[in-house]
């Protein structure tokens, strides 16, 4: 069985509470299940593998909440999971906990393309440093192994897409993090299968395997290069920090940031020049730490709740952090909070500034995408249309 991130508890008490509550019509989906005497909503494997990728927990917790709203919502992939802005900052990519990608235009709002073929839920989305390739990762988190979703590297211009193909020509399991290095030459997966903490670099160009290094303490969940692209820093579920030269491979240093009862995906991001790693908790504190001596630099408190989502601005001096529904953003100099933006109804889970530091994109458990004025904190628009029924049910 494949080890999956465990997201915070008020994810799978909110959906317990949202099937309760929903009493939603049953809309058809067109997928093969299998018979299962312990599941009467026939509902498949690749459901629950699917449920199980985006909101954690274990088999025979999905079979027992596999009603026909889950598989509705599961299935229609509107969580938002993912995003990242094109190095020209004229587009966003957005991946979905329902397996597509898309691209948006950021002037207009208008959606370009959707990427699809994926059957699991997006991870990580990331563009090549000259936008003309996107990659992408997939995890499946299947209980039998049926679904083999990969890191793909997509042709932004066409939406071709092919998949990183492991040493001895078999596909990847699943992948929890995809990066690029600062020149583009290489990209790196972090699998979460095995969960041996394994990180495989490929040829960018060419999608030639290259080599693996192995981080400490379990399954990789963030991952990044240095500013100058001479090292490479990697975050585990096991709350553990290793760092790496880019070129050979050797490891630098370890160091542990805080249990594995402390971590929740998507709650890290490193700053621009990978020197500063920023962590969140289920108290709503954000902490800073120091890459190179492990050490702990500073807190940025708040009482309002789990953070979802982290992400720091190009220059490194601000910080936005997903709370609930709110984005909070913060003056890291200083540890002051400098606004709260509100606008979503449901838990922030992805948040990406544009290359100019300007405009900051959010997406949302609420099925939508907002982008948002740096400076004054107005929402410019949204992208993408809200669910009907998680808007509606006032759960959290």
């Amino acid at each position: 069985m494949r080890n999956i991130l465990v997201p915070a508890l008020f994810v799978t008490v909110a959906l317990a509470a949202w099937l309760t509550l929903s009493a939603q019509t049953v809309v058809p989906i067109a997928r093969s299940s299998q018979a299962d005497a312990a599941n009467s909503t026939a509902f498949s494997a690749e459901d629950i593998a699917i449920a199980r990728g985006c909101w954690g927990g274990t088999p025979a917790h999905w079979k027992r909440l596999a009603g026909s709203a889950l598989r509705t919502e599961v299935l229609s992939g509107g969580l938002v999971t993912s995003v990242a802005f094109s190095p020209d900052g004229r587009m966003l990519a957005s991946g979905c906990g329902g397996g597509a990608v898309k691209l948006w235009d950021v002037a207009t709002g208008q959606e370009l393309r959707t990427l699809s073929g994926l059957k699991s839920p997006v991870k990580s989305v990331a563009f090549s440093p000259d936008g003309r390739m996107l990659a992408s990762a997939s995890g499946s988190g299947t209980i039998n192994d049926a679904i083999n979703d990969t890191a793909r590297l997509w042709d932004v211009a066409t939406g071709r897409g092919r998949p990183a193909v492991a040493p001895g020509g078999s596909g990847l399991d699943g992948v929890d993090a995809v990066a690029f290095s600062p020149d583009g030459s290489v990209f790196v997966t972090a699998d979460d299968y095995p969960p041996d903490g394994s990180i495989k670099l490929w040829d960018a160009a060419t999608g030639q395997y290259i080599r693996s290094v192995f981080a400490q303490a379990g399954v990789v969940i963030a991952v990044a290069f240095g500013g100058d692209g001479h090292t490479m820093a990697a975050v585990t579920r096991g709350g553990s920090v290793t760092q790496w030269d880019a070129a050979t491979g050797g490891e630098l240093r370890t160091f542990s940031i805080g249990g594995a009862d402390t971590i929740v995906r998507m709650s890290f991001a490193f700053s621009p020049d990978g020197h500063t790693i920023a962590t969140g908790s289920g108290r709503g504190d954000v902490q800073l730490w120091d890459v190179a001596t492990g050490h702990k630099l500073s807190t940025l408190p708040n009482d309002a709740g789990a953070v979802c989502s982290i992400a720091f601005s190009p220059d490194g001096r601000t910080l936005a952090s997903g709370i609930n529904s709110r984005i909070a953003i913060w003056d890291i100099a200083t540890g002051q909070e400098i606004r709260i933006l509100r606008g979503h109804t449901q838990h922030v889970y992805a948040l990406a500034f544009s290359p100019d530091g300007r405009t900051l994109a959010s997406g949302s458990y609420d099925k939508t995408i907002k982008i948002w004025d740096v400076a004054t904190g107005q929402m410019v628009r949204t992208l993408g249309t809200p669910s009907p029924i998680i808007a509606s049910a006032s759960i959290f």
